[in-house]
């Protein structure tokens, strides 16, 4: 049985609870009648805790409400501008739970504070619990957390809406505080506070902090960032010019001269072979500038990884290359049409961007469990292992495996880009991938 007794609430001038007292008994339902300003969300929100009681009293069965008892409970915020954040919240915990796992041990971390919070804590137990973490909090003097972050007595330190660390901050910590202080943050705001308060306190951001930042990771997450973004554009970037000439040959009958000398196959081989040189170079002359630029201007230094890492840019762009590029081609001979050809292209264009995305996501934890197993995926590894490689050393074997991989995906692909590219080319109009298959295996000879 819920009661509350005698509840007292000001904010400055206004009484927003005034000696409220009532009890809801078991299998009832209680509603709140009133006008706004008639302290209806107040006294939800002082029965959850969100926003403590001057004076008065809230026990649950007898005993007064603790931690333990208020996840037990369920609420919907009034406030309407608070709705997005929820989103962001479960979308939090989820991309938490996937990176960390189900392990049983969770990670422990033990984070300072500079004063207590009870929102706060509130929030970072709710949102490190799920994503299979610990925190501990501990208050701190702020002139005392340079040194107890240098010596690793403490993993952060939390002050107001900034995050301090000695050299760098955890994926999974990371998220979850900088959630905790933002839903903290809005839930301290709403006492009282008008909607774009709360709204300017949920979207004001959370600083980072390093204390003793390496230059080498510095360099090293420069080009796993830089790598992963012409990776993906050089691919797509390519792959669609490959895409739109063939589908340009095949509208303007071009392609029927062609395949009265050269097969198809050569053909296709050519168009992959060709474009795959002219990206190489034009790649290769865009990187040389800019690290020569970076070097001038002082912008840019090297380290020891920097030069494997860009070697292993340049390496795996050949190798997605051609694996997309047959593709596109492919996908390209099935249509005529400009209007057309981005509807055959866009299955290729999700699988560059799942790769792209995940990639963006775990460069601070380029060794989750789920980015290494996805980068053992033919379609995903030009992206992921480069990324991996540059931002943190990783065993030879997982760069080498899903390299024989993808070169064997590389074969594979070929063929059946070949057979849709035979099969197509020749069709009028929009041919299905089903149809040109049939059409190549039944022709057959002319390869």
């Amino acid at each position: 049985m819920l009661i509350l007794q005698d509840l007292e609430k000001r904010f400055g001038d206004i009484q927003a609870l005034r000696g409220i007292a009532f009890e809801v008994r078991p299998g009832r339902i209680h509603g709140f009648l009133g006008p706004n300003g008639a302290g209806k969300t107040t006294a939800m929100r002082a029965i959850l805790d969100i926003v403590p009681p001057d004076s008065g009293t809230v026990t649950w069965n007898g005993a007064p409400i603790d931690y333990n008892t208020r996840l037990a409970f369920g609420y919907m915020p009034e406030e309407r501008g608070l709705y997005p954040r929820v989103i962001g919240v479960v979308a939090a915990i989820i991309v938490a739970k996937i990176a960390t796992g189900s392990s049983s041990s969770p990670t422990t971390y033990n984070v300072g504070v500079s004063s207590e919070s009870s929102t706060f804590d509130t929030a970072v137990g709710a949102i490190a619990g799920v994503g299979a973490i610990t925190i501990e909090l501990t208050p701190i003097a702020a002139a005392e957390a340079d040194s107890k972050l240098r010596d690793s007595s403490i993993d952060a330190f939390v002050k107001a809406k900034t995050i301090t660390v000695d050299k760098s901050l955890p994926a999974d910590l990371g998220a979850a505080l900088q959630e905790a202080l933002r839903v903290s943050s809005a839930i301290d705001a709403s006492g009282g506070a008008d909607g774009p308060q709360v709204s300017k306190a949920i979207t004001s951001p959370v600083s980072v902090q390093i204390l003793n930042p390496s230059s080498q990771d510095a360099t090293r997450t420069i080009v796993a960032y830089v790598g992963v973004i012409v990776l993906y554009m050089a691919i797509l970037l390519y792959g669609m010019a490959i895409a739109t000439s063939v589908m340009e040959e095949k509208s303007n009958r071009v392609v029927e001269v062609l395949m009265a000398t050269v097969r198809p196959t050569s053909l296709l081989a050519g168009k992959v072979v060709g474009g795959g040189l002219a990206g190489l170079l034009q790649l290769g002359l865009t990187a040389v500038a800019a690290i020569v630029a970076g070097l001038v201007t002082g912008m840019l230094s090297f380290s020891d990884g920097a030069p494997a890492s860009i070697g292993a840019v340049i390496i795996w762009f050949m190798i997605g290359y051609a694996l997309y590029a047959a593709l596109f081609a492919a996908a390209g001979a099935l249509v005529d049409r400009p209007q057309d050809l981005q509807s055959v292209t866009t299955p290729l264009t999700l699988l560059l961007l799942v790769g792209f995305f995940v990639g963006i996501f775990s460069l601070n934890d380029p060794n989750q469990p789920f980015v290494v197993v996805l980068s053992f995926v033919p379609f995903f590894s030009p992206i992921l292992v480069p990324l991996r490689a540059a931002a943190e050393s990783i065993p030879a074997w997982q760069f080498w495996v899903p390299a024989a991989l993808t070169a064997a995906s590389i074969w594979f692909v070929i063929q059946i880009a070949a057979r849709i590219y035979r099969g197509a080319v020749l069709e009028s109009g929009r041919t299905p991938w089903r149809k040109a298959l049939a059409k190549a295996s039944d022709a057959g000879g002319r390869r």
